[in-house]
């Protein structure tokens, strides 16, 4: 199980090796990254591979997968890594109150990036800068 800020304290014993730990940290703080999925809630808590730190492993609960995936979820970098629900989850049916309680299937598609994002990575460069281009093209 990977945590991130575990491993960059374990580097730091390390430190003579030249490796600029504090500009790591700065771009994974930056990011978004912390401890990776390792606070995430398992989907079966007692399953040998869940972490001690996943928020259900004490309790033994399954976590209410439409409460978590209500609204999308963040990722490994939670700064840059958003899911949305529709990417996650079909046929989708919520209660009143928006959350959702019933999908009939796991969608298969990963979108790395939306439209606001690509357009967000390339507007600054010197490759589009010649071609009006916005979001909506």
């Amino acid at each position: 199980n990977l945590n991130p800020n575990n491993l960059v304290e374990t580097m730091k014993a390390y430190e003579s090796s030249g490796f600029p730990l504090a500009t790591l940290e700065q771009h994974m703080k930056r990011a978004g990254i912390s401890t990776g999925y390792q606070e995430k809630p398992c989907l079966n808590p007692n399953d040998a591979e869940c972490p001690e730190t996943a928020p259900n492993k004490k309790s033994g609960l399954v976590p209410n997968i439409g409460a978590e995936l209500t609204g999308g979820c963040y990722g490994f970098a939670a700064n840059y890594m958003h899911w949305p629900e529709e990417l996650i989850v079909g046929g989708v049916k919520k209660n009143r109150s928006g959350h959702i309680v019933r999908a009939k299937a796991l969608q298969t598609v990963v979108q790395l990036m939306g439209e606001k994002e690509l357009h967000d990575f390339w507007s600054d460069t010197y490759k589009v800068h010649h071609i009006d281009w916005n979001q909506e093209k």
